[in-house]
């Protein structure tokens, strides 16, 4: 009994992963082109998970959040090889700076993406 429990709890754990923090494209719209400074998004969203260097002397930051799942079917012998597989959806924010370190504007991003064995296979 104890030996199922302790499988149960393994499979459950092992079913997501997640990268970076929540991105709320909205929390973009409180930094204004030319008047928001590069540290200003640090200071409130913390370290960017990604930065870009432009030529010119500009400077680029983006915030992404990618949670992943696998599906349970997975899990599931013989059948995980057919209906098994993973979902994956991801959002971002980026902020560009020029090289004076002023805002020169701002974009979002959403994404989604499944990936199995069968084209089309149910999301859990």
């Amino acid at each position: 009994m104890r030996a199922k429990l302790t499988l149960i709890l393994l499979l459950g754990m092992g079913t997501c992963a997640t990268a970076g923090r929540e991105v709320d494209s909205r929390a973009m719209e409180q930094f204004r082109p030319g008047v928001t400074m590069y540290s200003d998004p640090i200071a409130t969203r913390g370290p960017p998970t990604g930065q870009v260097m432009m030529f010119g002397g500009g400077r680029g930051n983006v915030y992404s959040y990618v949670p992943a799942q696998v599906r349970r079917a997975s899990f599931i012998p013989i059948m995980g090889l057919l209906a098994g597989g993973s979902d994956v959806r991801s959002s971002a924010v980026s902020y560009r700076f020029g090289p004076d370190g002023k805002l020169l504007d701002s974009g979002s991003s959403q994404t989604s993406a499944s990936a199995g064995v069968l084209p089309g296979a149910p999301a859990a």
